[in-house]
């Protein structure tokens, strides 16, 4: 009996229910994803707040000198730009993480010819992300300067993009039915996605009335605009939490591992 146990001990695991009894510990990845993807919205809103309450005539200023009550999202990196700073660097690897997790998601979920495709979009994440390092670096530089405008243009556009694609990936191309807690991820993504791309449409059209007019207040729409377009692909990469709910990375007799159970 004693031999039976030694020998059946020394097998290897061929299933993520194997590891189980012989897990020391394990983490939760989507707890430790929800908690790295809160600090950015939950940073922009202290931001915001802060900036209003520190720098309300400085960031709600233009070159229309009209009144307004709401700082742009450029005003606010401006004006709180070494914690802005270090938070956006900060969340970095948090992104790089993402991707490298969301590609392994994809390469056990999608169909052959969407794994194409969803590699387009986690070059549009990587792309996004680089350019939100980016524009913090040079919060500093007026917003009419070049490279200012190139990079938040790279942010939106791979932004939009990344969103779009990603959402086609997540239901279209599957092998298999999504589970109770994809279920819910996907309902959220459809309404952030929603409320993103109506309010983009909107927050540039009150762009280009600001523009043009230099009416009071329309800026303060744009950049409350602004606020919910951020907020928005903010929580959309929150979901997270629910498409890795049952990962957990594992330490047992045979080393670390990521499985699901």
């Amino acid at each position: 009996m004693a031999t039976l146990h030694m020998v059946k001990s020394q097998l290897l695991p061929i299933s993520s229910k194997d590891n189980v009894a012989l897990t020391k510990f394990r983490i939760s990845i989507a707890n430790v994803l929800l908690v790295l993807y809160l600090i950015p919205p939950l940073s922009v809103c202290y931001f915001i707040i802060n900036t209003l309450i520190t720098d309300f005539e400085g960031s709600t200023a233009t070159h229309c000198r009209v009144f307004n009550v709401l700082p742009s999202m450029s005003s606010v990196a401006k004006s709180q730009q070494v914690v802005w700073k270090l938070v956006t660097w900060q969340h970095f690897p948090a992104r790089l993480l993402l991707i490298w997790l969301y590609s392994r998601y994809y390469c056990n979920r999608l169909n052959r010819g969407a794994r194409k495709l969803s590699y387009v979009a986690l070059y549009l994440l990587l792309q996004e992300s680089i350019s939100t390092v980016a524009l913090a670096q040079w919060a500093h530089i007026n917003g009419s300067v070049r490279i200012h405008i190139i990079t938040v243009l790279s942010m939106w556009l791979s932004g939009c993009g990344y969103l779009a694609i990603s959402f086609i990936c997540y239901k279209q191309k599957r092998y298999e039915p999504l589970k109770p807690h994809e279920q819910l991820s996907y309902r959220l993504k459809r309404n952030l996605l929603c409320v993103y791309f109506c309010t983009i449409v909107s927050m540039w059209s009150w762009y280009i009335l600001h523009t043009q007019l230099c009416l009071p207040l329309v800026y303060s729409v744009f950049a409350l605009c602004e606020y919910i377009v951020t907020l928005t692909n903010m929580l959309y990469l929150c979901t997270c939490y629910l498409d890795f709910y049952t990962l957990y990375l594992c330490h047992g007799q045979y080393g670390y591992i990521l499985t699901e159970f």
